[in-house]
């Protein structure tokens, strides 16, 4: 991707601007339809008819025949610091270029949200007592906090609610709006979107404690249970006005080709909700040594 700004970079992965695009468009379909229509249609040169031969009938035959062109939209999150690590607010679709390989590619439509104009870019500190709060902009996020039970094994899963409860102290801002999911047998709403940072942690401390939840069997023969739940995700945020963030809790394995049609059916249902998935691998997130 490039930006049209000389005195911009852009990064890749974040939520504070949220471009749509159009990746592959039907074009190739509809140029064959046009081929073959047109070495079917008679030629300029044909016989006009006389007076004294019968005209042809125009009227439109009725046909069950259907067309299907398939339209792929894809949504790429990016975020444009300047030169001094600002974020850059003022952005509009012509500053940006799509390129897929070597051929710039249409883009359909710039979803920017960076309500809080040129903020400078949070900074990791390794002391709790260094921590600043974040800058609160007019309109806060709406983030998922969402945690894979199918790929969690049992001290996976306490990790995951630590680093969860952490984040929801440390990590929001006071207008934004968070809300609980957990994937375990089909899609758990435990805590619907709220500010109320207590109330999160409350949550979170709950679902440790959760039977059904910390000592729940989750086996499954294939990854179908997984995808159902994402898919039925994307259609409750789909009723809820605005961009969405999902973090993602899972240890999920490398994926394999056969799942490729429920990748993609994910990616669509992730463009037409208007969410970003950010996954977190959660081996990652333990202080236990390996082994």
């Amino acid at each position: 991707m490039r930006l049209h700004r000389a005195d911009e970079r852009t990064q890749t992965y974040s939520c504070r601007t949220v471009g749509l695009h159009h990746l592959r468009s039907g074009v190739g379909c509809l140029a064959l339809v046009a081929l073959l229509l047109g070495s079917t249609a008679p030629a300029t040169h044909a016989q006009q008819p006389t007076d004294d031969q019968p005209t042809a009938d125009t009227t439109p035959l009725e046909s069950d025949l259907e067309e299907e062109v398939g339209v792929h939209l894809v949504l790429v999150d990016t975020v444009v610091i300047d030169r001094d690590g600002r974020t850059v607010a003022d952005l509009a679709i012509d500053d940006f270029e799509i390129i897929a390989n070597g051929n710039p590619v249409p883009i359909d439509t710039l979803d920017a949200s960076c309500r809080g104009g040129s903020l400078d870019d949070p900074q990791q500190v390794r002391r709790a007592s260094k921590r600043t709060p974040l800058p609160a902009p007019d309109s806060g996020r709406r983030l998922v906090i969402a945690l894979d039970y199918f790929h969690l094994d049992q001290i996976a899963r306490v990790d995951v609610l630590a680093r969860a409860r952490e984040m929801v102290r440390h990590g929001l801002t006071a207008n934004d709006e968070v809300m609980i999911a957990a994937f375990a047998g089909g899609l758990r709403v435990e805590q619907t979107f709220t500010s109320d940072v207590e109330q999160l942690v409350d949550t979170l401390e709950r679902m440790e404690y959760d039977i059904s939840l910390w000592n729940g069997n989750f086996t499954h023969l294939n990854e179908r249970p997984f995808f159902d739940g994402m898919q039925t995700l994307f259609d409750v945020l789909g009723t809820v006005p605005g961009s969405k963030g999902i973090v993602l809790y899972s240890n999920s394995p490398a994926a394999s080709d056969e799942n490729d049609p429920d990748f993609a059916r994910v990616a669509a249902s992730a463009s037409a909700s208007r969410c970003s998935i950010y996954p977190v691998h959660a081996t990652g997130l333990s202080d236990r040594p390996p082994g």
